[in-house]
């Protein structure tokens, strides 16, 4: 079995489809991840919302957020399928790191202020 990593999807959907229209596209790619061998952990469809520079002439797009554990075989799927789409604005598939937790340093006592 293929080693798998967490990773999450960001979407950006033309604003020009229905709610349904959107929900339908993106559950469509969570069956990808799940055809592929991996595991939807959280979908956070966030709505229509403002982007910051045009795309496509859109000024607006409709936000979804992926959030799931796969093989990498599982990405290059679910990107292909997303580059073919028309409604599909941009997106962006970043690994998750561990979470990261610093060693505290230890405080060096100078040699002559021992006590």
């Amino acid at each position: 079995m293929a080693k798998t990593q967490a990773y999450e999807t960001m979407v950006i959907l033309s604003p020009g489809l229905t709610k349904e229209e959107a929900d339908k596209l993106v559950d469509k790619y969570a069956e990808v991840i799940k055809t592929e061998g991996g595991e939807v952990s959280k979908i956070d469809r966030m709505g229509k919302r403002k982007i910051a520079y045009e795309m496509n002439k859109q000024s607006e797009g409709t936000y979804a957020l992926i959030v799931f554990t796969a093989p990498g075989g599982a990405i290059a799927e679910l990107e292909r399928q997303m580059r073919l789409a028309d409604d599909v604005l941009k997106f962006q598939t970043l690994r998750q790191q561990p979470e990261y937790r610093p060693v505290p340093k230890k405080r060096s006592v100078p040699a002559g202020a021992a006590a």
